[in-house]
């Protein structure tokens, strides 16, 4: 049998202390900073899951504004396209138009000055940009 002496209770009782002491000190800290880890070797596993978190975050916010430049995208070529759609259209109707033997020479200029804005229209669209970048690769000829 081992024999207590009064020094090794007075060492058990400071150690104890001290280690309550400790703890009070980081509950405390806890209770003052509203954070329940102190140190990222507090909780190693929860550093690297928050971590892991916080790059999800960042990653799925990237990808929101991917979506967002993708509709906008969209939407400009969508509008693009729907004026090509008239233009082409109104030249269509002008050429069968023009077809008609029975129009006279002003007549035919009329058109063809119409023509030429609507071919100065489909050159604007085509050189169209949005945000820096050609919508159909442009077509910057100079003319």
């Amino acid at each position: 049998m081992n024999r207590v002496t009064n020094s090794m209770m007075q060492q058990i009782f400071l150690s104890d202390m001290h280690k309550n002491l400790t703890r009070m000190l980081d509950l405390q800290r806890q209770m003052s900073t509203g954070k329940l880890y102190q140190r990222p070797s507090d909780n190693p596993i929860g550093v690297v899951r928050e971590l892991s978190i916080d790059t999800s975050l960042v990653e799925n916010g990237q990808y929101i504004k991917n979506l967002d430049d993708a509709i906008s995208w969209l939407s400009y070529t969508d509008s693009a396209l729907d004026q090509v759609t008239n233009v082409a259209q109104r030249l269509r109707e002008l050429a069968i138009y023009a077809g008609n033997g029975a129009l006279s020479d002003v007549d035919l200029d009329a058109i063809a000055q119409e023509v030429e804005l609507l071919q100065e229209e489909l050159r604007q669209t085509a050189n169209y940009e949005v945000e820096g970048r050609f919508i159909f690769a442009g077509l910057a000829t100079g003319e």
